[in-house]
């Protein structure tokens, strides 16, 4: 869906996408890249991915980047669907509940939520853990990020509970990165408490 010709929803998901994202970032990357990716990641998991999720997926953020004076809600609803807009907003929900350290609760009646949230997750930890790799010195690189250390523990325990609800594929992908996370969180720790 996201290569031309694209159906016209994910057309006009990604142009405004692509507005409102402009001069964001996201993981160290354009923000509208980040969008782009998460929804590459559910066609390549998910191929019977339906246009609302595609098109949630790319606007996921719309509620930290769209203009203030719009009603994103009737936006969404009108020139998307219903389905977006509920998406959307289900995906804002649990990225509050990760800012505030609540436990997962993921909507088990709402799998495309929980595949939407699972890729985002995939793709931004990935970022993450491949940009320390490059780093010359790991041990600052953790170091400014401890806000992303700290919510290691949230993604352990999504990883586990959205599993049963993911393309097999998307689970250990998933699941891979998130080890991955914990481990060098783990690592960053040990270090840590020897200095």
């Amino acid at each position: 869906m996201l290569s031309r010709p694209r159906p016209e929803r994910i057309t006009v998901a990604m142009d405004l996408a692509k507005k409102w994202c402009e001069g964001e970032v996201i993981d160290g990357a354009p923000a509208f890249r980040h969008a782009v990716n998460v929804a590459a990641t559910i066609e390549e998991h998910h191929p019977e991915a339906s246009e609302d999720l595609i098109a949630a997926v790319i606007l996921h953020d719309a509620p930290y980047f769209a203009p203030a004076d719009i009603d994103l809600d009737a936006l969404l609803a009108e020139r998307l669907s219903p389905d977006v807009l509920r998406i959307v907003r289900a995906i804002e929900r649990e990225h509050e509940a990760l800012s505030k350290g609540e436990a997962p609760n993921l909507p088990i009646d709402e799998p495309d939520t929980i595949i939407a949230s699972a890729a985002d997750k995939l793709v931004s930890i990935d970022s993450i853990t491949a940009r320390a790799n490059l780093s010359s010195n790991q041990a600052e690189y953790w170091a400014q990020r401890r806000p992303f250390l700290n919510r290691v523990p949230y993604f352990l325990a999504f990883a586990a509970q959205a599993e049963p609800h993911l393309p097999p594929e998307l689970a250990r992908k998933l699941t891979v990165v998130v080890r991955r996370a914990a481990d060098v969180t783990e690592q960053h720790r040990i270090a840590a408490c020897r200095s």
